[in-house]
């Protein structure tokens, strides 16, 4: 089961701890379309001294929604959470959309990240010279992220990802708590990965 942090202005966080309770800490974020519940981590990290915290982004599963101006705010948003679960050194892990968070913050807490993890992760796509080696049939759809409004977005989102699912699949957890609050939380998370 998951827990929810409540952030001292108020902000509720949703995170999961995975293994040993006295393992040593990695923090995970998740991809664009996520969760922090993971098929098969239980029986993955079985017997290996680790501690694997998941964070919900904003709008994802059970964390409210709320804008960031920027990704570089994450670690300080999460900040009060890693100190509630004594986290002081710790590796992070970023997949696929979670990778700019996790470099966010390993930049916020050089002395106290001491591994960074990248699982097909996104680029400096906000660069134009990065956004440049991607094919241009990929250019139209990321271009959507840097010029629409957050509601074009989680439509386009929707409809592209989650209306053809059926019932049944949409109850899994990556897709249910990425769809929560009509896939905002993925659209701000898309839109933020074209900022710099």
């Amino acid at each position: 089961m998951s827990e929810i942090y409540v952030l001292p202005d108020g902000i509720k966080i949703e995170y999961k701890v995975y293994g040993q309770k006295d393992g040593y800490p990695v923090v995970g974020f998740h991809g664009l379309a996520g969760s922090v519940y993971a098929d098969g981590t239980d029986e993955l990290l079985a017997g290996v001294p680790i501690r694997y915290i998941v964070i919900a982004r904003p709008g994802y599963g059970r964390s409210d929604f709320f804008l960031m101006k920027n990704i570089a705010q994450w670690p300080q948003i999460i900040k009060p959470l890693l100190e509630h679960l004594n986290v002081t050194v710790f590796d992070v892990v970023g997949i696929s959309a979670g990778a700019p968070y996790a470099y966010a913050a390993a930049a916020a807490f050089p002395d106290r990240v001491k591994n960074v993890f990248i699982n097909k992760g996104l680029g400096a796509v906000y660069k134009p010279e990065v956004l440049s080696l991607y094919p241009e049939s990929a250019l139209k759809e990321l271009v959507v992220y840097q010029k629409e409004s957050l509601e074009h977005i989680a439509d386009m989102l929707y409809k592209t990802y989650f209306s053809q699912l059926t019932e049944e699949y949409k109850q899994l957890p990556y897709i249910r708590d990425s769809m929560v609050g009509g896939c905002m939380g993925m659209a701000a998370c898309g839109k933020l990965e074209y900022m710099d």
